[in-house]
């Protein structure tokens, strides 16, 4: 939703543009954010990465939209500030870049013409796998997904916090 905000219009689209050339030590050369596809996965990959990657940006240039005469847009941008800087989505965009990261090899040879039934079924095989370690080592797993997505929160100026956890369900 943030995506289809911003880019439609050119003026959002131009202040993001700006937001993302001005931040130091840019890492990339996209100034759009993708939209995420619900059907072809290779495009989701990037539309999560570049997601990731413009974060910062995006950030800025919703904080810009907020402060606009347009009450609808100045909302909107509030509301979806608020949501991107949550704890939770920022932990959900780690976790998901990083298990996109694995399944993007698989993404890709799936959607290729030729594609070989069983070099498929071993790529699926592999990443049942590589899921399966994952889990079972989860605490470290999951604490460098947290150290990472703890910067990022800090430059959103939030803080990570753990979901309440209850004793029983």
């Amino acid at each position: 939703e943030v995506a289809n905000f911003v880019n439609r219009s050119a003026k959002r689209v131009a202040i993001l543009k700006t937001a993302i050339e001005q931040l130091e030590g840019r890492q990339t050369n996209r100034t759009r954010i993708l939209r995420l596809c619900e059907t072809r996965l290779v495009e989701r990959h990037d539309a999560v990465l570049s997601f990731k990657l413009l974060y910062e940006g995006i950030l800025q240039c919703l904080v810009t939209c907020q402060s606009m005469h347009d009450a609808e847009t100045s909302s909107k941008a509030r509301m979806y500030l608020k949501a991107i800087t949550d704890s939770d989505f920022i932990v959900a965009l780690y976790v998901l870049d990083k298990i996109l990261a694995y399944s993007l090899s698989l993404s890709i040879s799936l959607q290729t013409v030729n594609t070989d039934l069983l070099q498929a079924i071993s790529s699926v095989s592999d990443l049942l796998e590589i899921l399966k370690r994952m889990r079972t080592d989860a605490d470290e797993t999951f604490s460098h997904i947290w150290i990472t997505a703890e910067e990022l929160a800090g430059f959103a100026g939030c803080e990570l916090q753990t979901p309440r956890l209850v004793g029983r369900q």
